[in-house]
C-alpha cells in the first residue's frame, strides 16, 4: 500500500470519528432542546420569605458557613443565600461546603440558580446526583480560571471531567444551570449550553449549593424542574 494511500484512509478515519463524536453531542443538544418545558413539576426558592441568619427549611449543611442574608445587590431583593470564607473547614475536614435540599430526590430534570462571587477568585456552584458528602456531581463555577466544569465527587478527591473556557466578570449575577436525565447532562451558563456529556454514575440524587471553603459566594432564585 503506497504512503498517499495509507494518509488517505487515516483522513477518512479520522473525519468519520469526527462526524461521529458530532452527530451524539447534536442527538444530545436535540433531546434536551426536545425535553425543555416537558416537565410536570416545579419547585422555586426565592430565599425572600426568611428571616436573614437562618439556613431555610428543607435545606441541610456540611458546616455553619451557610446564612439568609440581606443584599442591595440581590438577583431578586431582598435576600440571598451566603456562603462565607471558611478557611479553616469543617468538622469532616472538607476543602468544600454544601447547603443541599433534603426535601427531593430527582433523576430527570433541570435545575438554575443565580450565583455571584464578589472577589476576584473563588470557585462556586450547583450541587446534583447528591448521594453524600462523597458521591454527587458539580457543576462548578471558576471565576480566577473563568472556567465552567463538570466535576465528580468520589471518596478522598474531587474528579473534574470537562470544562469549557468562558468570558464572565466576578461581581456579577450569573445563571448556572444544569439539565440531567439517564441520557447525559447538559451545563449552562447564562443559557449557553457549554458542556455536554453521557455519565451513568450516581443517577439519582438530591440538589443543592457548593462553594470552596475559601470563596465568598452569593446564590439566588435556585429553581427545579422535574
Amino acid at each position: 500500500m503506497s504512503l498517499k494511500v495509507r494518509k488517505e484512509k487515516e483522513r477518512v478515519k479520522r473525519y468519520i470519528v469526527i462526524v461521529s463524536i458530532a452527530i451524539i453531542a447534536l442527538s444530545l443538544a436535540v433531546y434536551y432542546a426536545r425535553e425543555t418545558g416537558s416537565y410536570k413539576n416545579s419547585r422555586v426558592w426565592k430565599f425572600d420569605s426568611y428571616e436573614n441568619g437562618v439556613i431555610p427549611e428543607g435545606f441541610s449543611t456540611t458546616d455553619a458557613s451557610w446564612t439568609i442574608i440581606k443584599d442591595e445587590s440581590a438577583y431578586s431583593k431582598p435576600n440571598v443565600i451566603k456562603h462565607n470564607k471558611n478557611e479553616e473547614g469543617n468538622s469532616n475536614n472538607y476543602v468544600y461546603s454544601l447547603l443541599i435540599n433534603s426535601e427531593g430526590v430527582y433523576t430527570n430534570f433541570k435545575a438554575s440558580v443565580k450565583v455571584k462571587v464578589p472577589n476576584n477568585d473563588g470557585s462556586a456552584g450547583l450541587a446534583f446526583r447528591f448521594i453524600d458528602s462523597s458521591h454527587y456531581f458539580i457543576a462548578l463555577l471558576d471565576v480566577s480560571s473563568h472556567k465552567l466544569s463538570l466535576c465528580r465527587a468520589e471518596p478522598a478527591r474531587l474528579l473534574c471531567l470537562q470544562d469549557a473556557n468562558i468570558n464572565i466578570e466576578n461581581n456579577e449575577w450569573h445563571t448556572l444551570t444544569v439539565q440531567a436525565s439517564t441520557q447525559g447532562i447538559v451545563c449552562y451558563i447564562d443559557d449557553k449550553p457549554l458542556i455536554k456529556r453521557y455519565d451513568q454514575h450516581y443517577i439519582n440524587g438530591m440538589i443543592g449549593l457548593w462553594a470552596k471553603n475559601d470563596t465568598i459566594a452569593l446564590f439566588d432564585d435556585l429553581e427545579i424542574y422535574y
